[in-house]
């Protein structure tokens, strides 16, 4: 599309029919203005679309990448209200699919899966009860000693004060509670005695 023999930009037929436009229709300044007004919330609206299409995204996610992208922040924070409303954006069903797929590809702590909600823009009042929910029937000293179990090799040292540490800092950067890494330790422990490893 040109303007005054100006290119202006690139319209399908969508936006044709949408913006009633047509060759060497004559536009007023209040209908050129409204025209590119209408068109930066199509572009901004089908530039949210893409993205949500990709997986699901929380508010603030969405926000921040269509930020990044040059759209003005009133237009953003108008079409994510409007998303919410419409439930093309919900952050109680994004969190709760977050720590479904945490747990299933990459367990966490219920600290770790709290924070990495938080940074996703989830209310803490909000992350807590969903991680609670979700793990209220999960063993998470069990979900602990699984994953050191995996990693046992990694552990391995002389002494077993050491490979104790090792595996105390490795559960507590993954957010596991003292409780749970110290029963995930102690049934570590007497496993590898049983399996008449004397080191331990």
């Amino acid at each position: 599309m040109y303007i005054d023999g100006d290119f202006e930009t690139s319209l399908n037929a969508e936006q044709i029919a949408r913006f009633n436009v047509s060759e060497g229709r004559v536009l007023t300044d209040d209908e050129l203005r409204a025209f590119r007004e209408g068109l930066s919330q199509a572009k901004l609206r089908d530039t949210a679309f893409r993205i949500l299409s990709r997986r699901p995204h929380s508010e603030k996610e969405l926000r921040d990448k269509l930020l990044q992208r040059g759209f003005e922040k009133r237009a953003i924070f108008g079409l994510v209200d409007e998303f919410r409303e419409k439930n093309y954006l919900n952050d109680d069903e994004f969190a709760e699919k977050w720590v479904e797929d945490r747990m299933r590809m990459k367990p966490r702590g219920r600290r770790m899966l709290v924070q990495e909600l938080l940074a996703k823009g989830i209310r803490r009042s909000t992350a807590e009860r969903i991680v609670k929910e979700k793990l209220t029937e999960t063993d998470q000293s069990a979900v602990a000693f699984e994953l050191i179990l995996a990693r046992r090799r990694k552990f391995a040292s002389e002494n077993w004060v050491d490979t104790k540490g090792k595996m105390y800092n490795f559960l507590r950067y993954r957010g596991f509670d003292l409780d749970d890494i110290a029963q995930a330790i102690e049934r570590f422990r007497k496993q590898q005695r049983e399996s008449g490893d004397e080191s331990v």
